[in-house]
């Protein structure tokens, strides 16, 4: 909603179904003609998260996060904003099948962000061209009680990390597209709990792992591919259909001389529709 509950504010409520339900708004509120804004946010949700060995779901865990915060920030330009931002939240994870040999987590959970975002797509869904991307620096201050405690080194607490991702899109032909994918994040020193590590496993993020599967301190992504499009959904239905291909690289690991060179291909069925994009891969 624009204008609410000030004039040039804007406020999103977002919300999520499924497995993994969610729900969250943020207001963002222009610091008169100037460049600077604040946004409050906050909101809940439930996620899963599965340890896999040997390709299997030995244990899983139900996370509940909790969280409230604000987002200081300048615009730059029309397309692109800085946020420093703070939240103070609360994390539940306990072991609901098997045993994973870690402790449930309960309590507060305190942190700060930097993050530069940029987006210069023409769709939110599937563009025609433009890049869009970010970089966050994390810094997690205080984690929940760890019972029992860790007999190993790992913590969350005091823990640094920077992750950055981004798309490119290309148009090629009369209404083709080549695209371009990327990811780059790190934990430093720090040794982060399970829960805070890098996870993939997701759609062109080396999907043909299960979530939960490939995890570490650090990770990397290197993604290409190609669509041709197929036609076009009824105008009340939504856009374009689009069949593609692509390959994607990267791994996530513990320790950088321990990086590996893993690669997918995957083909699929991409649309636009009126609840968002739609992919069958």
């Amino acid at each position: 909603n624009f204008d609410v509950p000030f004039p040039d504010a804007e406020l999103r409520i977002d919300g999520t179904v499924g497995s993994d339900p969610a729900l969250g708004m943020e207001w963002y509120q222009p610091l008169g003609r100037t460049p600077l804004f604040f946004a409050p946010f906050g909101g809940v949700a439930r996620r899963t998260y599965n340890f896999i060995e040997g390709e299997s779901v030995v244990a899983r865990y139900d996370q509940i996060f909790l969280r409230a915060g604000v987002h200081l920030g300048v615009n730059v330009g029309a397309f692109s904003d800085i946020r420093l931002g703070v939240y103070i939240g609360r994390l539940d994870a306990n072991v609901k099948v098997g045993d994973p040999g870690l402790p449930s987590l309960t309590g507060k959970e305190t942190a700060a962000d930097l993050t530069w975002r940029y987006n210069g797509q023409d769709s939110p869904a599937i563009p025609s061209r433009g890049m869009a991307a970010s970089a966050r620096m994390l810094y997690l201050i205080d984690g929940p009680v760890i019972d029992p405690p860790l007999p190993t080194a790992r913590s969350s607490v005091d823990l640094y990390q920077v992750d950055t991702i981004g798309t490119s899109f290309h148009t090629v032909g009369s209404d083709n597209r080549v695209f371009v994918g990327w990811g780059l994040g790190t934990s430093f020193d720090n040794e982060p709990l399970s829960v805070n590590q890098f996870h993939l496993g997701q759609p062109f993020r080396l999907g043909a792992y299960d979530l939960g599967e490939l995890r570490g301190d650090h990770y990397y992504l290197g993604t290409i591919g190609y669509l041709h499009q197929l036609g076009r959904l009824p105008d009340f239905l939504g856009g374009s259909i689009f069949a593609g291909g692509w390959l994607e690289n990267g791994d996530a690991f513990d320790d950088w001389n321990k990086a590996t060179f893993r690669t997918q291909a995957g083909v699929g069925l991409m649309a636009d529709t009126l609840i968002g994009p739609v992919l069958f891969g």
